[in-house]
């Protein structure tokens, strides 16, 4: 298939995903660099390949941690004998998966994700505005190698070109995942402050009057209209707030909380009620309300996935003296038991 053909039908679109998928599992056990520069061909000769290799490169990462416990139950190819315990008898272990039947199910998952099946979806960025609607989730992989992870409700306008890499995050939260290019910084644009980066790893999210960001590696620097630059590294966070002095925060925990949404989780760590609330409606079509305001201060730790907000309601109603009744417009008001 050649570029003369950017929009691949449904069965060329299943033949190039399943080559995707085939040629990261490649390439992670593979030494031989006829293989890795043949896999860098196949990928430069059309867009859809970059979009489908980036997908599928991305759910094998997702998988490490399957393929580790896989390793570290000691499998061979067809799952193995289990353990000896000092004794010299069998540990009994929980059934796991073998690797063969791990990259089977890797592969698969690949062609799915490419596909569009699940609440993310892929695509490339080559220069245009990206707008994701509450509760979607999207995953972008930018023309330089780099990658934005878009949350929901979200807008941002992408720039790329020879001379320059630049986002405009307009509204809502990203993480982005910047390719260092020393003659090319990364910039992203907030109105009035701006961040610009090498090479490195960092979340925003932008809110009324404040944007809060959170960096896992590397060092950003941010530079806000009339106030001190700031360099934030990893393991830390900050928050911006327009004209004056970028508060600093050297939290690591904090910076875990504000990315969990990348895994598709919420983790509160004795955070009060309201806030956890507004976190859970950003992913809801009908809210939580909080109806009594002597319950807005509870604070709440723990860790929810996204569309675990029914969950989190019956588990308010069993730990706290807390109760539910039905809103108005299909929403649950929270209430104090009197």
């Amino acid at each position: 298939m050649t570029s003369n053909n950017p929009q691949p039908d449904k069965m060329q679109r299943q033949a190039i995903e399943a080559e995707a998928a085939r040629l990261v599992v490649l390439l992670e056990s593979s030494t031989d660099p006829a293989d890795r520069d043949a896999a860098h061909r196949w990928v430069a000769s059309h867009p859809y390949h970059a979009v489908a290799y980036a997908s599928a490169a991305d759910t094998w990462k997702k998988g490490e941690r399957i393929r580790l416990r896989a390793d570290e139950q000691g499998l061979s190819e067809e799952g193995g004998a289990p353990p000896l315990q000092s004794n010299g008898v069998s540990a009994a272990r929980a059934p796991v998966m073998s690797r063969r039947a791990v990259t089977t199910a890797l592969l698969s998952a690949a062609a799915a994700a490419v596909a569009g099946v699940g609440i993310t979806r892929h695509f490339a960025l080559f220069g245009d505005r990206r707008i994701t609607k509450k509760g979607q989730r999207e995953f972008a992989r930018l023309t330089d190698g780099s990658s934005i992870s878009m949350n929901g409700d979200t807008s941002l306008d992408v720039v790329m070109d020879g001379n320059s890499r630049k986002v405009r995050l307009l509204r809502g939260e990203a993480m982005f995942d910047i390719a260092r290019d020393e003659k090319r910084p990364f910039f992203v644009d907030l109105g009035d402050s701006e961040i610009r980066v090498l090479g490195t790893k960092f979340n925003i999210r932008r809110k009324e009057g404040v944007t809060e960001l959170a960096v896992t590696e590397g060092v950003v620097l941010v530079t806000n209209n009339g106030a001190a630059p700031v360099n934030v590294r990893a393991g830390s966070s900050a928050v911006i707030r327009p004209g004056i002095a970028t508060t600093l925060i050297q939290d690591p925990a904090l910076v875990r909380e504000r990315v969990a949404w990348t895994e598709g989780f919420l983790e509160f760590e004795e955070k009060p009620l309201d806030e956890v609330v507004e976190e859970f409606n950003r992913y809801r079509t009908n809210p939580l309300v909080i109806g009594d305001p002597r319950i807005a201060g509870t604070l709440i730790t723990g860790r929810f996935g996204l569309g675990e907000s029914d969950e989190f309601v019956l588990a308010l109603e069993s730990s706290f003296d807390i109760k539910t009744s039905k809103g108005g417009n299909g929403s649950i008001v929270l209430l104090q038991v009197n």
